[in-house]
């Protein structure tokens, strides 16, 4: 629906993206954009990488920020006040915050009703690349997830 590529000062606000196939709003390699206020919905795996079983080898999700390719750096990101329900495999990825100081940049969102691919996560979260004080802590919160098949945050990285 929405694929943001090497993009700088991006503002999308109040917005509904519904019926995407794999992913629903994809941005990487982005600067200054903003993600506020919009709701994001049912997005569907690839049917032909299902049919053959190979479904968990591709990445999909609702919102997917800077995740496809990481370490890719993405400064300026905020993504607040948004939905995302009925997505397959994850509703977010998205950076997380730096330790100690309220969360602005990845905050208010909500994620519901997610399943599907390899896992159900509401969120996954990653240290920001752009922030070399992420590599010892990065913190996510202000968040809300349900619904969700896995986990409802979901981050794997060495910090």
């Amino acid at each position: 629906m929405v694929n943001g590529l090497r993009s700088k000062n991006m503002k999308f606000q109040n917005n509904v993206f519904w019926g995407g196939n794999q992913v629903g709003v994809g941005f990487n390699q982005v600067m200054s954009t903003t993600f506020d206020n919009n709701f994001v919905g049912w997005v569907t795996p690839r049917e032909d990488l299902l049919a053959i079983g190979m479904a968990t080898l591709d990445v999909m999700g609702g919102a997917l920020f800077c995740s496809l390719t990481y370490p890719s750096q993405c400064p300026g990101l905020r993504i607040t006040n948004n939905i995302c329900a009925g997505t397959t495999q994850q509703a977010f990825t998205g950076p997380g915050h730096d330790c100690d100081k309220p969360n602005t940049n990845f905050v208010n969102n909500v994620a519901h009703s997610i399943n599907g691919g390899f896992s159900g996560n509401g969120f996954v979260v990653y240290p920001d690349p752009s922030k070399p004080e992420h590599k010892k802590c990065f913190e996510v919160s202000g968040n809300a997830a349900y619904k969700c098949a896995d986990a409802g945050i979901f981050t794997n990285f060495p910090t």
